[in-house]
């Protein structure tokens, strides 16, 4: 991981030297052009920087639900970051072109940064909500049942129980809910070979050892 981090961070920044460099050689010959792609190069970098740091420090040494959700905020502000940097930008050259559509579209721009900021937001506020892998393996894990058993039980759980904060406060809380409890415990006792999950579990079973009549 260190390593890999060293790469990121050395890369990132020789093109955010670079980036640096060419505008402000832009800003001396007044090239409009090479300060756009200053620009650009400057927001490749400490985006690769940022987001390529982050990817690297929390996979590590798996994806948790927490650590992805946690990513997935860090890429989404370095994203509306980046569109409020180019909405200042075709602010200020709008406002030195003296065009009013120019202005009144980086107007939008900027706005609709904040918007992209908000719904995303809340998209990534509910990420964890519904069931996830993380989740399932816990269900799994705790299962004391056959293999085909558990994957029976973690089917009937998720469509009884739409979030898994439902199904583990009821599982919390033993003593205001035994009846939930005695109810989902009866559900469970269902014919396993009729539940989908363990048919595909089933079909990709491999079988050791040669047969007995070969």
């Amino acid at each position: 991981m260190i390593e890999k981090l060293i790469y990121i961070i050395g890369i990132s920044l020789l093109f955010l030297i670079l980036g640096i460099f060419l505008n402000r050689e832009a800003k001396r010959k007044k090239n409009s052009k090479n300060s756009v792609y200053a620009l650009i190069i400057i927001l490749f970098s400490l985006n690769a920087l940022i987001i390529g740091g982050a990817h690297t420090c929390l996979h590590n040494p798996s994806w948790t639900d927490d650590s992805r959700q946690l990513f997935v905020y860090i890429a989404l502000l370095v994203f509306v970051l980046d569109l409020m940097i180019v909405g200042l930008q075709l602010f200020r050259n709008a406002r030195q072109c003296k065009s009013r559509l120019a202005l009144v579209i980086s107007i939008i721009w900027f706005c609709g940064a904040i918007m992209t900021l908000i719904l995303g937001y809340r998209w990534v506020s509910k990420m964890n909500d519904s069931w996830t892998r993380e989740n399932e393996k816990q269900v799994i894990n705790s299962c004391d049942g056959e293999k085909f058993d558990c994957y029976c039980k973690l089917e009937i759980i998720k469509k009884k129980y739409n979030k898994p904060s439902e199904y583990y406060a009821i599982m919390e809380n033993s003593e205001l809910n035994k009846q939930k409890i005695k109810e989902l415990e009866a559900s469970f006792i269902v014919t396993c070979s009729l539940c989908d999950t363990a048919k595909k579990a089933a079909s990709i079973q491999k079988v050791e050892g040669m047969p007995d009549d070969f």
